[in-house]
């Protein structure tokens, strides 16, 4: 049976290990913001090409889920390491 010293230390990598996840996420959303920048300026271009205008719109549906699931995340760390900005 664990003591409390090796359930402290594996509560904090697991804390860890979610902070990284989340903070993988947030890097991976800002490069798809970076898309989603570039695809909108082709469609404004290219009004009419209707697979801009599909990969747009499959960049906002990536975008949302990911957004979920890092609120999902934020939402599940212990209350004093969640970010005061955390939306719901």
């Amino acid at each position: 049976m664990a003591d409390s010293s090796q359930t402290a230390v594996a509560e904090q990598g697991d804390a860890n290990a979610l902070g990284s996840r989340i903070d993988f996420l947030e890097r991976a959303l800002g490069a798809i913001r970076d898309d989603a920048d570039r695809a909108e300026e082709n469609l404004r271009l290219n009004p009419g090409d209707q697979r801009a205008r599909e990969r747009l719109e499959l960049i906002y549906i990536l975008a949302q889920d990911l957004w979920d699931k890092i609120n999902t995340l934020k939402a599940a760390q212990a209350p004093e390491r969640r970010p005061r900005d955390l939306l719901h």
